[in-house]
């Protein structure tokens, strides 16, 4: 992937055999050179890899700056094969953290195993966190592999957010270097956080625009099923509340407006909720279901032509 290897050896090689010639003889300038050259070259491949998660590519755009937007669609598939669609994550009101690192890159190792982001992940039920292999000369394999790269990234199955071998984010973020931490907010606006502490994140997660920070997945609310989904004219959903409490039912699109609100009272037990989805425009929307304190959340898929 990267291209400057060759290059900045034969300038370095270059520069060195011209001062050798100016002060020793031609026999010992070629003897010096070869062993020099061995050296620099053991040097220059053993920190290769530092070099490269300072620039990714110097082809490459400049990162996607703090208030930017996240690009829509965006859909990660991680080790397991499940689906996460980052769209209906932020129409839920969540918060998402996106770790694009490389398998081979030391720093984003550091940050990895220091165990920051897990932290997060454990404490705060407003966020979702990804860590998304970046580099497309890395096959999905390597990432719970601990004799390739930098290890296991998987931790021995310990990690317990989303780890997926995905290509797109590097377009989504203009990538520029690894590791690139970012955070983006319920209405896709993005800031890069970088190899911060669990303080410094925190901070940034409570200050995004639209957060619910109220969320709680719990089993207090079971969702049967959202049918047809897709949807034309009308969704029904189908769920069941633990113990009895006020509750609403709310569509959001996908920058996280409701779109659609229906207040259902005072609820218990089996609940069959029949929305009406005729005037949405197709796409991708929240189901957004809330009793009392607890909060649950579903995709649906819209097809009105």
């Amino acid at each position: 992937m990267f291209n400057f290897r060759s290059s900045i050896i034969k300038k370095i090689i270059c520069c060195f055999y011209f001062n050798l010639e100016k002060n020793v003889t031609k026999k010992n300038a070629r003897l010096a050179l070869t062993n020099k050259y061995d050296i620099m070259k053991k040097r220059i491949l053993r920190n290769l890899s530092l070099v490269a998660a300072l620039s990714v590519s110097s082809t490459m755009y400049a990162q996607l700056p703090d208030g930017g937007i996240y690009p829509d669609g965006h859909i990660v598939t991680d080790l397991d094969g499940n689906t996460h669609d980052i769209d209906a994550i932020l129409a839920s009101g969540k918060a998402v953290i996106i770790d694009a690192f490389a398998d081979w890159c030391p720093p984003c190792w550091s940050y990895h195993v220091g165990g920051t982001l897990e932290d997060l992940h454990e404490d705060l039920p407003y966020i979702e966190i990804f860590g998304l292999e970046a580099d497309p000369g890395v096959p999905e394999s390597y990432i719970s592999n601990p004799a390739t790269g930098m290890g296991d990234w998987t931790l021995g199955g310990t990690v317990g957010y989303v780890l997926a071998n995905d290509n797109a984010v590097a377009g989504n973020l203009n990538l520029a270097y690894y590791p690139t931490l970012v955070l983006v907010c319920p209405d896709h606006t993005t800031t890069e956080i970088g190899q911060q502490s669990y303080a410094y994140w925190k901070n940034a997660i409570l200050n995004c625009p639209g957060l619910a920070t109220s969320i709680t997945e719990t089993d207090a609310i079971s969702v049967t099923s959202i049918y047809p989904n897709p949807a034309t004219d009308m969704a029904n959903i189908s769920f069941s509340v633990k113990d009895a409490g006020v509750a609403k039912i709310e569509i959001l699109n996908a920058v996280g407006q409701v779109i659609v609100s229906r207040d259902l009272g005072t609820i218990s037990g089996q609940q069959n909720i029949s929305m009406n989805t005729a005037d949405l425009a197709s796409g991708m929307y929240i189901v957004r279901i809330s009793v009392g304190e607890n909060i649950t959340t579903r995709s649906l898929s819209i097809s009105n032509i």
